[in-house]
C-alpha cells in the first residue's frame, strides 16, 4: 500500500478498528515511511488529548437498553406515557435528561474544537521555528553577536528585547556557545542562542513563558528535530538537524544548569 491509501486508515488503526490484514499492512508501511509515521503520531497525540480533556458521560440506562435493542433489530420507539386529560403526553425519558445529554455533547464538541485549534497552533509554531533556523543557515546570518563568552552574548540583548535570556556555555559537555541573534517567531521578536554539536548548529529560541501558549511534543519536521522546555520562566525551543537523542541531551543540560543556578 502507498501513502494515499494508508493515510485514511490511520484513525481506524489508532482506534483498533482495522482487520488484522489491513492492520499489518499499515504497521509495515509506517515502519519504513517517516512521513506516515509522523502522521500516525499526530493521530495518537490527538486521541490522547481528547481522552484527557473530554469528560466521559455515562449514558442513562434507558438509552443503553434502546441502543442494544436497535443493534439486535428489536428497537421500538421510546415508551410514551399517556396521562389523563388535560395533561399532555410526554416521553418517559425526561426532557431534563435529553437536555443534559445535549449539553454534554455540545461540551465535548467544544473541547474537540479547542484541541484541534491547539494542535493547529503547534503546527504553525513548528513551521515557524524550522523556517527561521533554515533561513539563518541559508542566508549566513546565523549570529548577530559572535562569541563563546556568555558575558558578551547575554548583555548584547539588553535594550534589544524586553527580557534577558538565560545564557551559558556548555563546551565542557560538547555543546559550545557560538553567539546569538534576534529573530521573529510566535508573533514577537525573540532571542536565539546559537550552539553547536560537532558540525551541527543548534538554535535555541527563548522568550518569556505565558499561560495558554501552544506546547509541542518532541517532533521532527523536514529533517529537523524540535525539543521544548520551560527554563527559568522562559519558553526554550531547540531546533537542529542533530539527532533527537543528542538534541534532548543538550536541552536537558541547559535546563539543569539554570535549575541549579536558581
Amino acid at each position: 500500500m502507498n501513502c494515499p491509501e494508508i493515510r485514511p486508515q490511520l484513525g481506524a488503526f489508532v482506534d483498533g478498528e482495522l482487520q488484522s490484514s489491513l492492520r499489518d499492512a499499515v504497521e509495515a508501511h509506517v515502519a519504513r515511511c517517516e512521513a506516515c509515521a509522523q502522521a500516525l503520531s499526530r493521530h495518537r497525540l490527538l486521541g490522547d488529548e481528547l481522552r484527557a480533556l473530554v469528560p466521559r458521560e455515562q449514558a442513562p440506562a434507558a438509552l443503553r437498553d434502546w441502543a442494544r435493542a436497535a443493534v439486535r433489530g428489536e428497537a421500538r420507539a421510546p415508551a410514551i406515557a399517556v396521562l389523563p386529560a388535560p395533561r399532555r403526553v410526554r416521553p418517559a425519558w425526561g426532557r431534563g435528561r435529553w437536555l443534559t445529554t445535549g449539553l454534554a455533547l455540545a461540551a465535548c464538541m467544544a473541547v474537540a474544537v479547542g484541541v484541534t485549534q491547539q494542535l493547529a497552533s503547534r503546527d504553525v509554531l513548528a513551521r515557524e521555528l524550522v523556517a527561521a533556523h533554515v533561513r539563518a543557515a541559508v542566508t549566513g546570518h546565523v549570529s548577530d553577536v559572535i562569541s563563546t563568552d556568555q558575558h558578551t552574548v547575554k548583555p548584547w540583548f539588553n535594550g534589544r528585547l524586553d527580557y534577558s535570556p538565560p545564557v551559558a556555555d556548555f563546551a565542557d559537555a560538547g555543546f559550545p556557545l557560538e553567539g546569538g541573534r534576534l529573530d521573529y517567531v510566535n508573533d514577537r521578536a525573540v532571542a536565539v542562542l546559537v550552539y553547536r554539536r560537532n558540525r551541527h548548529p543548534i538554535d535555541l529560541f527563548v522568550w518569556p513563558a505565558r499561560r495558554g501558549a501552544p506546547r509541542l511534543a518532541p517532533s521532527a519536521r523536514d529533517g529537523y528535530q524540535i525539543e521544548r522546555r520551560v527554563v527559568a520562566g522562559m519558553e526554550c525551543w531547540a531546533v537542529s538537524d542533530l539527532n533527537a537523542t543528542e538534541l534532548r541531551a543538550f536541552l536537558e543540560r541547559y535546563a539543569q544548569h539554570f535549575a541549579r543556578a536558581g
